[in-house]
């Protein structure tokens, strides 16, 4: 599975230090080399600015061009926020930044401990059901690499009703879902 993705950072300075301007390009540089050797499509961005939660705000705001709009952020989980405030208010300020721009919002905890070999398991999904089925392609893209592919999907979702769903509504529901995912591609769009 091929996908194309914007991946940007931000260099904290004063946005008129012409070092800093000059350093955000050999990051950027850096960055697109890293892509290329992890084969991924797309394009980096370093912006300087003059906090990481303005500059955060200038990328989810600024990036894409027509129709070719990121419909996602990624960031890092702040595993340290509890010993520092400030972090988790920047946190959530960009949190609120990405869904105020309806965004999609993904957030890894321990991007630095992600495997770079195959591995076996479960991958549990926590459905809400009026994100159109969001969670659920993204839990199939997942699967679709190299790494992930051995694991299989759980899919967990919460009704709306007191009584819940039986039993053999949620295995048809189940079965359903995977033949869906087995059986359909995803294919190009001509955004023109």
């Amino acid at each position: 599975v091929n996908g194309f993705c914007v991946v940007a950072c931000v260099l904290e300075a004063d946005v008129r230090d012409e070092h800093a301007v000059h350093v955000s390009q050999i990051e950027k540089e850096i960055i697109l080399s890293i892509m290329k050797e992890e084969g991924i499509q797309g394009f980096a961005e370093v912006v300087v600015a003059p906090s990481w939660v303005e500059g955060t705000n200038y990328i989810i705001q600024l990036t894409g061009i027509g129709g070719l709009v990121p419909n996602t952020v990624l960031v890092d989980w702040p595993v340290d926020w509890p010993t520092r405030p400030k972090k988790a208010e920047d946190f959530v300020s960009i949190l609120k930044s990405a869904l105020t721009h309806q965004k999609a919002v993904l957030t890894i905890r321990g991007l630095e401990t992600m495997p770079n070999e195959s591995v076996f398991g479960t991958i549990d999904i926590w459905w809400m059901i009026h994100d159109g089925g969001f969670l659920i392609l993204l839990s199939w893209l997942l699967v679709q690499h190299k790494i992930w592919r051995k694991c299989h999907l759980r899919v967990f979702t919460i009704t709306a009703t007191k009584e819940g769903v039986d039993k053999e509504k949620a295995t048809a529901a189940g079965e359903l879902l995977t033949k869906t995912l087995r059986q359909h591609k995803l294919f190009d769009v001509d955004v023109a």
